[in-house]
């Protein structure tokens, strides 16, 4: 027998991470790997219209020692599959009552005569709990309900809905020992379409549905991560939803690059207060995964850990000049080094992956081992983006590569150049094959220039199209990019002057030069403020990392480097 809660981490799916305090053990198959039905409760929730259900559940009080003596206020089932919930008109009620017997007896059970002394706990419409993805579902309590522990619990389940919907399971026991398979009756149930809810239930079974509580003073809500925003290459902020209720002394978080759940005993990264669902998270380590839990917190109680959140920093801009051979990585289908992107609607092949001469007998790498090889995609253009670099305004950098084809026509081939890894308001810098053309395995060089107009990150992308079916495969090795001199640039100026020490910390000194204007550029392309007397340069403010700074003398001449704050 495993208890439902100590894999709920593995299990999350959809919006209602599941935090309650209590689910009951189960013995059959994890909550998201269940059979799932809709005919043993909570909801008959098939496609048809008119749609009722009346099912009442007597679960054994040596099973619900968990919530003995507690109020509750929310009760949660487990939604298996995955459709919506339509129509909004729905009903679904829930009643709580303590009983001393073990089932409902062999005759049909009158609905009316069983929930008489029953606590009428929900009353209301379903489909905004029970909309959406899969995962446990909580339904608050209008009245709260307390269980004494001494008795046996009775569970009745009404619903209705007029409208044709979306038909989805729900997760239920079927399994000895957690029930008597020989006894079908522990559940009874009425199920139809007709709009009119049974008022005999005459369907007898043993299988129930997975049930949880929350109570009244337990620190314990539904907590769902949400996206993570503002991410950088070495900070984001991660959010997610209020819980409910929302815990008096907010919520801890944790962050890892293992993705092993945190314990009750894991020490939190960091805490934020009541009221508060976002954290900002800062040193974390360029182009890299992180992992994060959330957790509430009330007074000296701490809550369970949330489902897992995940999200990728993003990488710094590369250093100039630079080289990629791809003989360091992998040989692999999708594979390419990191801090460079693809997008390619297609799997398998028709993917740029790092590759090498036993891959094929098309083409093979200009510098054994590797290359990076793209398969034939039938007249959709598949963009390779390198890394991000630097650049300043009015600065001319260079591209070079070479490419290798596969002894017919049908190729296209473009350089392009961005702000982001992407093709949207990309510029087009060079056209190196075209669809007429007969390629060969032997490589040709391709040397492209681009000047971009404004100072900031700029990516090379690499867009490739076969037109026909006759293609099969392109290669490409040896990339570099380099910083040619700028047009605006005393080339002599440049030689000359000097800054140091490189990397600094808190002043960066001029020589051969008196600048009368600095600026200083992030990696990014963004300005900072900027401090400097004479040759003397302040930086003593700025973060740690890369950035590029820009002088001009008295006389116009302009000069450019590049320096590392410690």
């Amino acid at each position: 027998m495993k208890n439902l809660f100590t894999i709920f981490m593995l299990v999350f799916l959809g919006n209602s991470a599941f935090s309650q305090s209590w689910t009951i053990n189960y013995c059959s198959s994890a909550p998201n790997l269940n059979l799932g039905s809709n005919s043993y409760g909570p909801m008959n929730t098939v496609a048809t219209a008119n749609a009722t259900n009346r099912t009442a559940v007597i679960y054994p009080s040596s099973q619900l020692t968990g919530i003995a003596g507690k109020e509750l206020s929310i009760m949660y089932f487990y939604k298996v599959t995955l459709p919506a919930m339509l129509g909004s008109s729905a009903n679904f009620k829930l009643y709580l009552a303590e009983t001393t017997a073990t089932d409902w007896g062999t005759a049909a059970l009158d609905w009316a005569t069983a929930t008489s002394t029953a606590t009428k706990v929900f009353d209301g419409d379903p489909q905004p709990i029970a909309d959406g993805t899969a995962g446990w579902k909580g339904f608050n309590f209008s009245t709260l309900f307390t269980y004494s522990g001494t008795k046996n619990l009775a569970v009745f389940m009404e619903y209705t809905n007029p409208s044709a919907s979306n038909s989805f399971t729900w997760a239920y026991e079927y399994t000895a020992s957690c029930i008597s398979t020989t006894n079908n009756n522990t559940t009874k149930y009425v199920n139809n379409t007709t709009g009119t809810p049974g008022t005999s239930l005459s369907s007898a079974n043993y299988r129930r549905p997975y049930i949880g509580f929350t109570w009244t003073g337990a620190c314990s809500s539904a907590v769902s991560v949400l996206a993570t925003t503002n991410v950088t290459a070495n900070s984001a902020t991660i959010n997610w939803s209020a819980g409910n209720p929302a815990p008096s002394n907010g919520y801890s978080y944790y962050y890892s690059t293992s993705n092993t759940t945190p314990t009750s005993s894991t020490t939190p990264s960091g805490t934020v207060g009541a009221g508060i669902t976002t954290a900002d998270i800062s040193g974390l380590i360029e182009a890299t995964k992180y992992y994060f839990w959330i957790r509430p917190e009330c007074g000296s109680n701490s809550g369970d850990w949330s489902a897992m959140g995940s999200f990728n920093t993003s990488c710094l801009s590369t250093a100039l000049p630079w080289t990629e051979n791809f003989d360091s990585y992998t040989a692999a289908v999708g594979n390419l080094p990191p801090c460079w992107a693809q997008q390619a609607a297609a799997t398998g092949n028709a993917q740029y992956s790092i590759a090498n001469a036993a891959t094929h007998t098309y083409n093979d790498p200009k510098s054994a081992p590797n290359y990076v090889t793209i398969y034939y995609h039938n007249n959709v253009e598949y963009y390779l983006w390198t890394p991000g670099f630097s650049m300043t305004a009015n600065s001319t950098y260079k591209l070079k590569f070479s490419w290798a084809g596969d002894g017919v026509s049908g190729w296209s081939g473009k350089v392009y150049a961005n702000n982001a890894q992407n093709p949207t308001g990309a510029t087009t810098l060079n056209t190196f094959v075209t669809p007429s053309t007969t390629t060969s395995a032997t490589y040709k060089d391709v040397s492209v220039d681009f000047t971009p107009s404004t100072t900031g990150v700029y990516y090379f992308g690499i867009g490739t199209n076969s037109t026909t079916t006759s293609p099969w495969w392109l290669g490409f090795d040896d990339f570099s990019v380099t910083d040619n001199v700028l047009a605006t640039n005393n080339s002599n100026l440049d030689q000359a002057v000097q800054i140091f020490p490189n990397p600094t910390k808190d002043v960066l000194n001029v020589k051969g030069m008196i600048p009368t204007e600095v600026s200083i550029f992030t990696a990014d392309g963004r300005t900072v403020p900027v401090k400097f007397e004479g040759s003397v340069i302040d930086t003593k403010n700025l973060s740690a990392g890369n950035y590029v700074i820009q002088m001009k003398d008295k006389n116009g001449n302009t000069t450019t480097k590049r320096f590392i704050k410690k």
